[in-house]
């Protein structure tokens, strides 16, 4: 849904009625993708490789300064509760007309090649980390009983991927109007209670479900987060969640689920908000509007280039490395191993898709000449 500047697609006045919000529900959308939504992505996608590079300081024989450690800790866990719940909601976003279709048209593209792409690259990252380089960050068994154990826990890096089949099983299957507020509040209970010993559930699976099934159920809602919430009312969204966040430092409350789902709820409708405002105004939200429609090479290879990085900079001859670990180098590490793996990613990506074997790596083959062309419009696109 393409918005012209000082143009809104809703009503002058935020939804305060049914009324309103009926009429919302009934505008249908777009068949353009929002430049907003791709726009969110890319930045999501960058996060998420930025949280990933913040664990090189765990491997450096240097002795970083302190405050360096606080200054990265305390910015990767304030974007926690926005990069991946914010993710899953537009991924959800830009699955709602595929639930309205038949099995037999949405099978292939939202759950066999997202099955491939999972079980392909827990292969290949298996085998890389087996016989190329070991991973020293991460947090991950990639050794071989690992990887087969990975195949059905979402306990390794491609883990979207696995919850993206997931996910849409579950909505197709719960998309009657009387049974999604269930779904989606029985995936919210899911989530205050997973990490407990009597419900062993991933966290971080329970809780994107959440996100995807509003954007997929409720596209409107999502809408009306990108248009009718005025520059006001984000501002008291970032305040409520700037406070939250405090709180939740000073208590020691990060690792608490419920903690995370009040944060999320207060910042990603912001996060929506900020994007569809800004979008294509600039040449950094363009910028992360075409990365964000090539989200898919960007996140399954940036751990393994991370993991290069990781080893580069333990292995700098002594005439290169830096001179202390007050250096500016150590302080801008982790954003200096975004950009290498995101760029390198993207690279790699660019080089493999000219050769039809290697468009392989990134969707589902023998695809017949109509899902082939198609496929060709959404590639590389989560």
């Amino acid at each position: 849904m393409a918005v012209q500047p000082g143009v809104s697609p809703f009503p002058p006045s935020f939804p305060s009625s049914r009324r309103e919000l009926r009429a919302a529900r009934s505008r249908p959308a777009s068949l353009a993708r929002e430049g907003w939504a791709d726009s969110a992505k890319g930045l999501c996608i960058l996060l998420v490789v930025l949280g990933h590079a913040a664990g090189l300081y765990g491997v450096l024989d240097a002795e970083i300064p302190a405050w360096v450690l606080q200054a990265w800790n305390t910015i990767i866990m304030a974007f926690k509760p926005i990069r991946v719940p914010l993710f899953f909601l537009i991924s959800g976003y830009f699955a709602h007309r595929a639930l309205q279709r038949p099995w037999r048209l949405t099978f292939r593209l939202r759950v066999a090649q997202n099955a491939y792409l999972y079980v392909l690259w827990v292969a290949l990252l298996g085998l890389f980390f087996n016989v190329v380089i070991r991973p020293q960050f991460g947090g991950v068994d990639y050794t071989w009983e690992g990887v087969w154990a990975q195949l059905l826990n979402p306990i390794s890096h491609p883990w979207y991927l696995y919850a993206l089949v997931v996910y849409f099983v579950i909505a197709k299957l719960m998309a009657r109007k009387q049974w999604k507020g269930v779904a989606t509040g029985v995936a919210a209970a899911l989530y205050l209670g997973a990490g407990h010993p009597w419900l062993p559930l991933p966290a971080n699976l329970c809780g994107g479900l959440v996100f995807f099934l509003v954007g997929s159920y409720w596209p409107e809602v999502v809408r009306l987060m990108a248009y009718r919430l005025n520059p006001k009312k984000v501002a008291s969204l970032l305040g409520a969640y700037l406070g939250m966040a405090l709180v939740v430092r000073l208590l020691g409350i990060s690792e608490i689920n419920a903690a995370m789902l009040l944060l999320s709820m207060l910042a990603v409708p912001a996060s929506v908000a900020i994007f569809a405002r800004f979008q294509e105004h600039n040449i950094v939200t363009r910028g992360l509007t075409w990365v964000g429609k090539r989200t898919l090479p960007v996140y399954v290879l940036h751990f393994p280039l991370l993991v290069i990085v990781s080893w580069l900079v333990q292995n700098l001859p002594t005439t290169l490395a830096p001179s202390g670990a007050s250096n500016i180098f150590y302080l801008i590490l982790p954003i200096l191993a975004t950009l290498l793996a995101a760029g390198g990613a993207l690279g790699i990506h660019a080089i493999l898709t000219r050769v039809p074997v290697g468009t392989w790596l990134f969707q589902l083959p023998a695809m017949s000449d109509h899902s082939e062309q198609r496929q060709r419009r959404n590639r590389s696109r989560m």
